[in-house]
């Protein structure tokens, strides 16, 4: 490259002044034909320095890039050859895939059994829903039949004491008439009538005593029915709460899928 470029400097300058003799050489010229060569070198030994710097050392270094798998396994095939360009998504090579694809299957297979044991428990969710309202539904009843019970109850209980008064009544009146009929101051016939009375307000009395005691047996059944029905209850809301805690990781896996 030096040589080139002198050569280009002084074919010229022996040509112009030495044998053509087109110029003088002057003492300008001899003076400013030195100022060529002198800058070029200068700016090729700059240019090389910079750009194509030397050393007794280089060494040639190429990128490598490692290419590993997510999944180990044999190779059975490889798609490209040494030095060989490729771009992105181009296959390298294939893994054996018959180990996976057994896992897959068995992936495939539990993922079916836990979608069937999904569906099982949701079922039985629904179940244990409709018991409740189910179980509510006999409580309310039971609440009302209570209500009626103790209703009846106490209409019982009240028309008990009011035979019972008009029985006490009739027979402080028989007595009465028994003293008057011996002094003749009422008649047999009116003792007679005040002890039908006496009969008739005593089958009143018993009759509402029987009422009384179907009443209160019929409240204390409302009861035990109530009890029955509020355990009901408990026992259905504990077997739904149950039903949800099992639902719950289920429905969380099918929001991840």
């Amino acid at each position: 490259m030096i040589v080139l470029l002198l050569l280009l400097h002084a074919v010229p300058v022996y040509l112009i002044f030495f044998k053509y003799k087109l110029l003088r050489l002057a003492t300008f010229w001899k003076v400013f034909l030195w100022v060529p060569p002198v800058v070029a070198l200068t700016f090729l030994w700059f240019a090389l320095g910079r750009y194509t710097p030397t050393a007794q050392d280089a060494y040639v270094q190429a990128p490598v890039i490692q290419v590993a798998p997510r999944v180990g396994g044999s190779v059975t095939e490889l798609a490209v050859t040494d030095n060989q360009e490729v771009k992105l998504g181009t296959p390298l090579f294939q893994i054996d895939k018959r180990s996976y694809q057994y896992k897959v299957e068995q992936a495939s297979a539990k993922l079916v059994e836990v979608q069937e044991n999904a569906a099982s428990l949701i079922a039985a969710l629904y179940a244990a829903e409709e018991n409740v309202g189910t179980a509510d539904a006999n409580l309310l009843v039971a609440r009302q039949n209570v209500a009626a019970a103790q209703k009846d109850s106490d209409a019982a209980t009240k028309t008990a004491s009011e035979v019972g008064k008009q029985l006490e009544l009739a027979e402080n009146s028989v007595n009465r008439n028994a003293r008057l009929v011996e002094k003749s101051a009422v008649s047999a016939a009116e003792y007679d009538a005040s002890l039908g009375n006496v009969a008739a307000q005593r089958a009143r009395w018993v009759d509402a005593q029987n009422r009384v005691s179907r009443a209160e047996t019929a409240l204390e059944v409302s009861t035990l029915q109530t009890s029955a029905a509020e355990g009901a209850v408990g026992e259905a809301r504990a077997l739904r709460g149950k039903a949800e805690v099992l639902v719950d990781p289920v429905k969380t896996f099918r929001r991840a899928k």
